[in-house]
């Protein structure tokens, strides 16, 4: 309800406590006539002072016609309370009538009247605006540690690539970092480009156990935190390399259980991973797969000298399905 309607209803169960306890103590025609009087004499007062306190103060006409209708009103429950105290049974019907209907009108103002007042807004307002302010002092906090996150794991990898001796502390700080960003932003990519970029130069330096580290946990301990992202392709295709160097196996298994089977190879856009995996499936004799990558990786591009020039292609390099597959593209 809105503030005057607040403090008209006030004035509504202040008369009709004084209705109702001056019809029981007098009783008969004479309470009835002094609870009307006092009740309209209390609302009436009530209603020229609010009226008096308007912003837009109203007419003459308005203020009697609202004198009126308050007399009205107060006649009406007069005469049901009446009706309430009466020794009459005949009265008893229409005591518990006239009971329901003021039920029904007290609930229908609340119902239909309700306006909540302009203080209950601004009070509403100021705490929506309070905690807006407070959800967004509260991201502005979590996206500025994301940033200083992301920016000593860059520093880590940094000094990774140029020194071994560093790759221990950028694996804990990976480790820790994806534990608490997981998917967030662009982590998951950027984790995937250093674990990558990581294998790619310790593979040419021929540090072979520094690149497995490097990919063990980034399968073992960020993938579970995080999930497969573009990049993670190319974790795979280095992850090939290593398996054919080292001639382990499980590298290569461990590639496809955890990045490979999570990704539609022939969708995705990278054909060194399709190139290497082309030139494991040669090394692996296994002639179908083989044919299969070659499509692909001369669709996307990959030279065709390579396929002629790499010696994982050695047996097949004389096979016409093989040099078709090659030719293929053109």
């Amino acid at each position: 309800m809105s503030t005057d309607a607040i403090n008209i209803f006030k004035y509504l169960i202040v008369a009709e406590l004084m209705l109702l306890f001056c019809a029981h103590k007098l009783g008969g025609q004479a309470g009835l006539i002094w609870a009307v009087v006092l009740s309209t004499i209390a609302i009436c007062l009530g209603s020229i002072f609010l009226l008096s306190h308007a912003t837009h103060v109203p007419s003459n006409s308005a203020i009697t016609s609202k004198i009126i209708q308050v007399t009205l009103l107060f006649t009406y429950l007069g005469i049901g309370v009446a009706a309430l105290f009466s020794t009459d049974r005949g009265f008893t019907l229409f005591s518990y009538a006239w009971l329901a209907s003021v039920v029904i009108a007290v609930v229908t103002l609340f119902v239909v009247s309700y306006e909540p007042s302009e203080l209950s807004i601004r009070i509403k307002e100021d705490k929506a605006y309070r905690q807006e302010l407070l959800l967004l002092q509260i991201q502005e906090k979590e996206q500025e540690a994301y940033e200083n996150a992301l920016s000593k794991l860059r520093v880590k990898y940094k000094a990774a690539l140029i020194d071994s001796a560093e790759i221990d502390s950028y694996l804990e700080l990976s480790e820790e970092s994806v534990k608490e960003y997981q998917k967030k932003g662009s982590f998951p990519h950027d984790l995937a480009a250093y674990t990558a970029n990581l294998m790619l130069e310790y593979i040419n330096k021929d540090e072979h156990k520094v690149a497995l580290r490097v990919f063990d946990s980034y399968v073992d301990l960020v993938l579970p935190h995080s999930e497969v992202a573009t990049s993670s392709t190319y974790v795979a295709s280095f992850a090939i390399i290593l398996s054919m160097r080292t001639k382990e196996p499980t590298i290569f298994d461990r590639a496809e259980e955890h990045i490979l089977s999570n990704i539609d190879i022939k969708k995705i856009s990278n054909s060194t991973l399709l190139f290497n995996l082309a030139c494991h499936y040669s090394l692996k004799r296994d002639k179908e797969k083989l044919l299969l990558y070659v499509t692909l990786a001369r669709k996307q591009g990959f030279a065709e000298e390579a396929f002629y020039s790499d010696d994982d292609f050695i047996y097949y390099k004389g096979d016409n399905d093989f040099l078709l597959a090659v030719k293929g593209a053109e």
